[in-house]
């Protein structure tokens, strides 16, 4: 089989078995322990997740809700300790990776907004990395 010249990060990532991933990354070989960033990534996902329950709150127009300022630290610290430690898993690469597709999106809350950032090559890139860890489809979980 010859080699393409023309081959593609896009189709790189795309054809990267997930099975095959440990191949390319010991580190990233099953872990006996936790996996940190992981459990970082869940904490990051439950503060988000609250953060948003209360911007639905009636009167919380002005996004003032006191537990709101806490999530937002907890976040903070999640995301912090996230880029600190090197993931032991597939999932960990896959946390990762959602932050960074979270963050190539620039922060918007819009849907409309959120759909025309989705379209640039951070978040394909972030994405596709998510879905070759995951093997889920659609966008990563932020």
């Amino acid at each position: 089989m010859a080699y393409r010249q023309d081959t593609t990060r896009r189709a790189l990532l795309k054809g990267f078995p997930v099975a095959g991933a440990a191949v390319f990354l010991p580190h990233v070989a099953q872990a006996a322990s936790p996996d940190p960033v992981v459990e970082a990534y869940h904490e990051w996902l439950a503060a988000r997740r609250e953060w948003r329950e209360l911007s639905e709150l009636p009167g919380n127009e002005n996004l003032d809700h006191p537990r709101m300022l806490d999530l937002q630290d907890i976040e903070i610290d999640a995301e912090t300790r996230m880029v600190e430690r090197r993931p032991t898993t597939l999932d960990g690469v896959a946390a990762l990776a959602a932050l960074a597709f979270m963050h190539g999106l620039g922060g918007s809350t819009c849907p409309e907004q959120q759909a025309l950032e989705e379209d640039c090559w951070d978040c394909k890139i972030a994405g596709s990395i998510w879905r070759a860890c995951t093997g889920r489809e659609g966008r990563p979980e932020t």
